[in-house]
């Protein structure tokens, strides 16, 4: 009967990431590709060099698409199965991890350990929350982080075990933990996590040494010194890259997010379960919901994407597992237990239908850099101005970036001297979502776009803001827009003539590519 259950979650597994594999390069997805198909076996240290930097120094990431493009070349799924891989990583590292705290001091439930592992596991492996940090290709940055980071703390917990005793644990540990933060700057959360386990450790385990708990603690805490060096370290190297601290990238707004808002809330929920003489949730509960409001806090102060809430994710299925095993009343445990059902087939459902938008959206992507790859060979451009294509299609990133590379791999020009002469691809203002979008060319140097669904604005393009409303845009000097209030309607003004010999203008409109003059 358990093999058989086994077995049945791990086709309902397999089933809801099988559409994974279908999904193509998007956005982002460009950002590495030039780079790491430039790169010889020899140069490859260049990734861990400051001024080689892609944007944000992630060098352990570009390092992992080197390796993937040595292997699969410019074939994505290559490159999903690796996404795949980490997150089968990420499972394996919650398992050991659940079952590492709650065996920890207790030698007789290590069986019991064993069950709240695999329901963890079981859970996480459908339900990292926001499935595009592993169905995404570039949510590679994010899934990696985690999964060194959780492997960190699992190699940390069993140096604690050891009572200090097996430093190479230690070390192992150190060393996943200086690999995450080459993965994402989020991971500056690691002293955070293992300051709170070692907390945990001396002052619930270690229960006979009351009179001694805090001395015990400043006795022994020599080893968060390595930590903070290597974030300290971190900090200065990303810093040359970016040409100032990482954090301020795009500045250090204090603000709460709603994820971590929602932690509080639930978090005070949480303490009546525990209050009273018989409490409904046991302390050792605490330690992994503690782990998921500290995760949470790089999603509260930096100004990063939900995607990191693949982390949270990870510890939020440990604490459910150890509700469904800890809850005190046989009530207790049939409600915990219901949740847990409805988490698990909420979590398979939404999984599979956000990795069908992804597959739809990775076709319609394929569409529009093939028919624009096609106009340019038709009309033998030089320069290229693509107009009204969506910058996501159903919370999908589409076009975000990284139009040119995207349409010559499409091509098969991607890493390859074109045969004719250069080109160049210049995309105007994006549409926010398809929706019913329209052109018409004012002069050749002019046209006026319309979108239903509005266009997308980055403010650091924003050159003013006018007294109606309006946006006057400047990007990068390739083109000036004047946006209305409620940016659906856009006039770009060009600094090339669209009747020029070579200059086209490419427009997307009814889900089709079409020329402008």
């Amino acid at each position: 009967m358990k093999r058989a259950l086994i077995l049945a979650w791990l086709v309902v597994v397999i089933w809801a990431w099988w559409p994974v594999l279908s999904v193509g390069f998007l956005a982002d997805d460009y950002e590495w590709l030039p780079v790491v198909s430039q790169l010889s076996g020899r140069q490859v240290w260049q990734l861990f060099w400051p001024e080689t930097a892609v944007v944000r120094y992630r060098p352990l990431v570009g390092l992992s698409f080197w390796f993937d493009y040595r292997l699969w070349g410019f074939r994505p799924l290559g490159y999903h199965l690796s996404n795949l891989f980490f997150h089968l990583l990420g499972v394996l590292a919650v398992f050991v991890l659940g079952r590492l705290v709650w065996s920890w001091g207790r030698k007789k439930e290590e069986a019991l350990g064993l069950c709240v592992g695999l329901v963890a596991a079981v859970l996480f492996a459908v339900n990292p929350l926001f499935p595009e940090t592993v169905t995404w290709i570039s949510g590679r940055h994010d899934l990696l982080a985690a999964t060194l980071l959780l492997w960190c703390l699992v190699f940390f917990i069993r140096f604690l075990q050891s009572d200090f005793r097996r430093l190479e644990l230690f070390g192992i540990a150190f060393t996943f933990g200086t690999l995450a933060l080459f993965a994402k700057e989020t991971a500056v959360v690691i002293p955070l996590l293992v300051c709170t386990i070692y907390i945990y450790y001396v002052l619930l385990i270690n229960r006979k040494m009351r009179s001694r708990r805090f001395q015990i603690i400043l006795e022994k805490s020599g080893w968060v010194l390595p930590f903070l060096l290597a974030i300290g370290l971190y900090i200065w190297v990303s810093s040359l890259a970016l040409g100032r601290p990482v954090w301020a990238v795009r500045g250090l707004p204090f603000v709460v997010s709603r994820p971590f808002l929602l932690w509080v809330l639930l978090s005070c929920i949480f303490s009546l379960g525990a209050w009273g003489k018989r409490p409904f949730i046991k302390g050792k509960t605490w330690l992994p919901w503690l782990g998921v409001g500290m995760s949470l806090l790089p999603v509260s102060m930096f100004p990063t994407q939900l995607r990191f809430l693949y982390l949270p994710s990870a510890f939020g299925a440990i604490w459910l597992a150890f509700l469904v095993f800890g809850a005190g009343k046989r009530l207790g445990k049939m409600a915990v237990g219901l949740v847990f059902v409805v988490c698990s087939l909420f979590s398979v459902g939404w999984l599979y239908s956000r990795n069908l938008a992804w597959v739809e959206a990775s076709r319609l992507h394929q569409q529009v850099s093939e028919q624009t790859g096609n106009l340019i060979l038709q009309e033998k451009a030089r320069l290229v101005y693509v107009f009204n294509l969506p910058d996501h299609v159903g919370e999908v990133q589409l076009f975000r970036s990284h139009v040119k590379e995207a349409v010559f791999l499409e091509r098969g020009w991607l890493g390859k001297t074109f045969p004719h002469y250069p080109i160049d691809i210049v995309v105007g203002p994006m549409t926010v979502d398809l929706g019913k979008t329209e052109a018409a060319v004012v002069d050749v140097l002019r046209v006026k776009l319309r979108s239903d669904s509005g266009f997308v604005v980055f403010e650091p393009a924003i050159a003013r803001r006018n007294d109606d409303g309006s946006l006057e845009i400047d990007w990068a000097g390739e083109w000036q827009a004047t946006i209305s209030a409620d940016r659906k309607e856009a006039v770009v003004k060009l600094p090339h003539q669209l009747d020029e010999e070579g200059v086209l203008g490419v427009v997307f409109e009814d889900g089709e590519v079409r020329r402008l003059l």
